[in-house]
């Protein structure tokens, strides 16, 4: 996997201009998968899943662009195969060849794969993991109707602020485990800090609200919208935009997230934690897996064995291929925004 370390404060030192975000990659239509690296070893989750390569991918249509009826960038399809039995399921795992150490990123989402066996995730994470640290934005498992967005770091890293049984003012979310070490002994292992949005959120803007939903089915019904991800120094937020209501300032490519006022799904801040020294260097990364250490062990938890019949995770996604012909993703657009600029 190449690496290339990208930042914009890399070579020099770093100054901040207002609220200007300025665009630094598009991945967007044909070109989307020409700024990705195919992930092909073995799945560290312990998954269900084989990666493929993109001379493998492409003709066994696990990726590919798909045309949209408005005559708009056609949109990236990320799909897994839906017709073989096997007990290592073909999918795909891109990550991203460029770095990036702070940054605005808005992944507009039209459709995201869901269903039990299922664990679809949009993450960033860092070399030497996990000393430069990850960013979970998206993730859930076995069509849970919820995201759930997490941090994961070495140690004397917490989120700490006004938080009461989980709830904080600063975000519509459930803080479910405050500590982000991975090695933490107050934690199930690799746990890290993890917020759960509720899979019915409301959103508001201006003087308008509505209810949406975070991930699964129902936010494919909705056709999606944009998770958008602000990392600086003091922490990390997480806002979701359902597709009717996404800010004026997104769509015209002129991001300001000083002027948003939907209240965020997640924010990891507080005194508790040195964000500079836990999260840099963070590649983008995109995959869709199966079963593996946390699909495969909250598969009866999650009602999955009581749904399908089926006794395990793995016996199930190995004999019904069919099962996933919806377990896709597609994306109109990823693209990572900075505001600050190198100085001599």
């Amino acid at each position: 996997m190449s690496f290339i370390k990208f930042s914009i404060a890399a070579l020099a030192a770093t100054t901040t201009v207002g609220n200007a975000y300025q665009l630094v990659d598009k991945f967007s239509g044909p070109t989307f998968f020409d700024g990705f690296d195919f992930f092909e070893d073995a799945d560290p989750t312990h998954g269900s899943v084989a990666y493929a390569s993109r001379l493998t991918a492409a003709p066994s249509k696990l990726i590919g662009v798909v045309l949209n009826a408005d005559n708009s960038t056609p949109s990236a399809y990320l799909g897994v195969d839906a017709t073989t039995i096997t007990s290592k399921r073909p999918s795909v795992r891109l990550t991203s060849k460029k770095s990036y150490n702070h940054a605005l990123v808005l992944a507009d989402i039209k459709h995201m794969p869901s269903g039990c066996g299922v664990w679809p995730a949009i993450w960033m994470t860092g070399p030497d993991w996990p000393s430069n640290g990850e960013i979970d934005i998206v993730e859930q498992v076995n069509g849970n109707p919820y995201n759930i967005a997490t941090l994961h770091t070495s140690a004397n890293c917490a989120i700490t602020g006004n938080i009461s049984s989980g709830h904080s003012p600063l975000f519509s979310g459930t803080l479910e485990t405050p500590d982000c070490d991975v090695n933490s002994p107050s934690q199930s292992k690799n746990a890290g800090c993890g917020i759960r949005a509720p899979a019915n959120d409301t959103f508001t803007i201006g003087n308008e609200s509505c209810i949406h939903s975070t991930a699964g089915s129902a936010f494919n019904a909705q056709l999606g919208g944009i998770y958008a991800t602000l990392w600086t120094s003091a922490g990390v937020s997480i806002y979701f935009f359902p597709r009717d209501y996404i800010p004026s300032d997104i769509s015209s490519g002129n991001p300001d997230p000083s002027s948003w006022t939907s209240k965020p799904q997640a924010v990891f801040s507080g005194n508790g934690c040195n964000f500079d020294a836990h999260l840099k260097d963070l590649q983008l990364v995109i995959n869709t897996d199966f079963c593996g250490d946390w699909a495969g062990t909250t598969w009866e938890a999650d009602g999955c064995a009581a749904s399908t019949g089926v006794a395990t995770c793995a016996e199930y996604v190995a004999d019904n291929p069919k099962a996933f012909e919806t377990a896709y993703w597609l994306f109109n657009s990823i693209s990572v925004f900075s505001n600050e600029t190198a100085t001599d």
